[in-house]
């Protein structure tokens, strides 16, 4: 029989840990995994039908299972921020990011999929933009409460890990975008913010992954799993809008999945985190060499094919960033063995005298 934690209890205790029972899981856990397991069947039946056209009505799997996954995706983030004080902020921000995602999915489904032509942007596609910043926010949370404290070397690892995908955004994405958008320039505007924000999203996920030294649990490779597939629908869309393709919503369950994904890491906390042994050899450089590579051959295969400038700009500054990474992160004899040598050097000079 489980045990609840006892009332008398240290106050700070209350205020610096999870509600949890004696055996560590939050309280209600086994409701909240149930909750999610649901969510997960809705994802994967709304998936079925997007895919094979599996389940009639049509309209059950695609609106109302997905709209039931985004709002009960939000409702998970709120729960985890009412349960756990420490993190509220965050999981209050990823509540924000989902319901605003849920808002919109609901105005789309009711007011505009019904139009023959539905207009573009739409006020669903703002409250879609308006994810992105809360998401943001609560990663800089998570970020702030999950590095113990300030390495320079670690900061620049994950700069170099944010502009490597912002270049291969650039090369893959945006530079395909530019050259064949048809649309009006606020259109094109609203567009082009979808991948760029893509980009920037993951960028900064790697770059926190820098900062914690790549010992990431499973709450981390949740949230950079629920944003990567995310980011799907969005690149294939802005693809086809830019090119004045008719928009094909056989991805659109991605949407869902990623909620999901983002639910499940509010209850998947690393925290508090685990001692990190400081990295050496090999691995204290392995991402700025990697991205010295990168960039360098992106560079060098711009001497046999045209590359926009931009590019160019964006991996100068990767080899910049790799190289100032390097040299800060170079082995240093402990300061003690200094401290050791000087005496040792000074009571040599003093017998002499």
């Amino acid at each position: 029989m489980t045990t609840r934690m006892v009332a008398d209890a240290p106050s700070s205790a209350c205020h610096d840990e999870t509600r949890t029972d004696v055996a560590g899981a939050p309280r209600g856990a086994s409701a909240i995994r149930s909750i999610w397991w649901l969510l997960a069947a809705l994802v994967g039946a709304e998936a079925a039908q997007r895919i094979f056209g599996v389940g009639e009505p049509a309209a059950l799997y695609t609106q109302w299972f997905h709209d039931a996954v985004m709002i009960g995706a939000a409702a998970l983030c709120f729960a985890r921020a009412i349960n756990d004080p420490r993190l509220r902020t965050a999981w209050l921000c990823f509540g924000a990011a989902q319901t605003s995602w849920a808002l919109s999915s609901v105005i789309w489904s009711v007011v505009y999929d019904p139009m023959a032509s539905p207009p573009y942007p739409s006020a669903s596609d703002y409250l879609w933009l308006a994810w992105y910043p809360f998401v943001a926010a609560g990663i800089a949370v998570l970020a702030r409460a999950h590095v113990p404290r300030f390495a320079l070397e670690r900061w620049m690892d994950g700069l170099s890990a944010v502009l490597v995908v912002l270049t291969a955004g650039v090369a893959l994405v945006l530079q395909p975008l530019a050259e064949t958008t048809h649309d009006t320039e606020w259109a094109t505007l609203v567009n082009f913010s979808f991948p760029v924000l893509d980009v920037l999203l993951i960028g900064g996920i790697l770059g926190v992954y820098g900062l914690l030294s790549w010992h990431v649990g499973r709450m981390w490779l949740a949230i950079a799993a629920g944003c990567i597939v995310a980011t799907i629908p969005d690149v294939v869309f802005a693809v086809q809008e830019a090119r004045g393709i008719p928009r094909g919503e056989g991805l659109d369950f991605a949407w869902t999945a990623g909620a999901a994904l983002l639910a499940y890491a509010a209850w998947a906390s690393d925290f508090p985190p685990e001692a990190r042994s400081e990295p050496f050899g090999w691995r204290a450089i392995v991402l700025a060499v990697a991205a010295q590579v990168f960039a360098g051959t992106l560079q060098i295969y711009g001497l046999f094919h045209p590359v926009d400038w931009s590019e160019r700009v964006v991996t100068l500054a990767v080899l910049i960033v790799a190289t100032v990474q390097i040299v800060v992160s170079r082995p240093r004899a402990p300061a003690g063995e200094w401290t050791r040598r000087s005496a040792v050097r000074g009571l040599r000079s003093a017998l002499r005298r």
